[in-house]
């Protein structure tokens, strides 16, 4: 249909505050619009996707079918629908209308890509592959369709693919590079030379990747290596062989340095597969100090075996993305219910943040320790961890951190994990003494707690 050109005007405002992070008041606009004629597919679609922006992915979808009604044959239209509905976690309704979407134009990589998600969340990752590398072949230059297609090949255990894909987390609004003035190392020898490795995302995935440090004189001849960190890291990556010195982030870094490295690109910079994934053997070390002054504390315990535990990670309310994945990772300790009735343990808490309170009033049965107000960082969390039996956690830094000590870790596990844990994997090649615990569907948190319960009260029988 045809717009008069004031129509025109005001939608591209409407949509210029959309693409500027303001949708509410583009909702008001768009609004305004259909008040004078209902008929304009375009301003039915976008007050969709505002609705979305703001977190009202249903009224979004009515909005969208307006625009469908309008116009059925947009292939955009449809997509956004999808997207409405894969937001509403109704994932076959949104796969239905992906499917529409590429029917009306096959080479649009946004919806082999949305499409991918969806089928990668229902646990069709073989065909989620498919559709994610044809949203690269269809659009070389999207970001988006190149990192999600790199955790998918990861998640298949497709390392060689993967690490390379793996790189454009650089290109994506995500993560920022960090723009210092030394050469990125290419991964020629480093002979002679300093480098520094640097944490990028979260503390986990330093604590996760440091053992590569030790190999890098090994294979690649360095000289020194500076390992640059958040404070909280500090004092415990001291212990990481390899590692001639920490550098706090935010300190200056030293002016003999020659190259730099993410310290997630170095599985790639070693040509890591998940046959030749590096452990020589617990690569942290806990203060045998801090060790004993933690065992005083522990002896105000009931007698049994000592489980930590660590039931959310860290919220990220100021990056979206990771906000969900982490409510989806978290649960409330009251959750850990079955385990609480297990007899013959103690229970001591490694949360931090707002969830800690929660040990306030913990499950029934449950007897926890929580000294975790004189916890500085993860060097005195390590002393503590030192002490314990096992540890229960979720997908949090924690995990890292005590598989990295080498002690009995399980992990519970949200259903769309992390892509380095694999696919319907009970252990995992990057830590010997982790085991998984997985849920069979989304936000089925109940199978996973009544199945660790089984487990631990074998784990008492066997250690008591």
């Amino acid at each position: 249909m045809l717009l008069s050109e004031n129509v025109i005007i005001e939608c591209d405002r409407a949509i210029g505050l959309l693409n500027t992070g303001r949708p509410a008041e583009a909702v008001q606009v768009f609004t305004e619009l259909l008040m004078q004629d209902d008929s304009n597919p375009l301003a039915w679609n976008n007050r969709g996707l505002a609705l979305m922006n703001l977190g009202h992915p249903f009224d979004a979808i009515t909005n969208i079918d307006k625009a469908i009604a309008l116009e059925p044959k947009s292939a955009e239209y449809q997509l956004n629908r999808g997207a409405a509905l894969y937001d509403c976690e109704l994932i076959d309704r949104a796969i239905t209308a992906f499917k529409k979407s590429l029917e009306l134009k096959p080479t649009l990589a946004v919806a082999h890509m949305n499409m991918a998600n969806a089928l990668k969340f229902k646990g069709d990752l073989n065909k989620a592959l498919v559709h994610y590398r044809d949203a690269v072949k269809h659009d070389p230059d999207f970001v988006d369709a190149r990192l999600n297609c790199a955790f998918a090949e990861l998640m298949a255990g497709n390392y060689k693919e993967g690490w390379e894909l793996f790189e454009w987390r650089w290109r994506s609004h995500q993560l920022v590079p960090r723009g210092l003035p030394i050469p990125d190392w290419d991964g020629s020898s480093l002979k002679g030379k300093t480098l520094l490795v640097y944490g990028e995302q979260g503390m986990g995935d330093s604590l996760h990747f440091c053992r590569y440090i030790p190999m890098l004189k090994e294979r690649f001849g360095v000289e020194k290596v500076y390992f640059e960190v958040r404070a909280p890291l500090t004092r415990l990556m001291k212990s990481v062989q390899g590692v001639d010195e920490v550098i706090t982030y935010g300190e200056l870094v030293p002016k003999d340095v020659d190259c730099m490295v993410a310290v997630m690109s170095l599985p790639k910079m070693f040509g890591t597969t998940v046959e030749t994934i590096p452990w020589n053997g617990p690569y942290f070390k806990a203060d045998p100090y801090r060790t004993c002054l933690w065992k005083t504390y522990l002896k105000q315990l009931p007698p049994g075996l000592k489980v930590g535990v660590c039931w959310a990670g860290q919220s990220r309310p100021g990056r979206p993305l990771a906000d969900q994945v982490d409510k989806r990772r978290s649960v409330a300790l009251s959750a850990l219910a079955p385990l609480a009735k297990v007899p013959g343990v103690s229970w001591v808490s490694l949360q931090k943040g707002v969830p800690r309170d929660q040990v306030e009033k913990p499950p029934s049965g449950m007897t926890i320790g929580d000294w975790t107000d004189i916890i500085d960082d993860f060097y005195d969390t390590a002393a503590l961890i030192e002490n314990l039996d096992l540890v229960i956690t979720v997908d949090s830094a924690v995990v890292h951190l005590a598989a990295g000590l080498g002690k009995p870790t399980w992990m519970l596990g949200r259903w769309d994990g992390c892509w380095r844990w694999l696919t319907n994997r009970k252990d995992s090649p990057w830590y010997p003494t982790l085991t998984q615990f997985v849920q069979p569907k989304p936000h089925a948190w109940e199978p996973v707690m009544d199945e660790a319960a089984m487990a631990l009260h074998k784990f008492v029988k066997e250690h008591a």
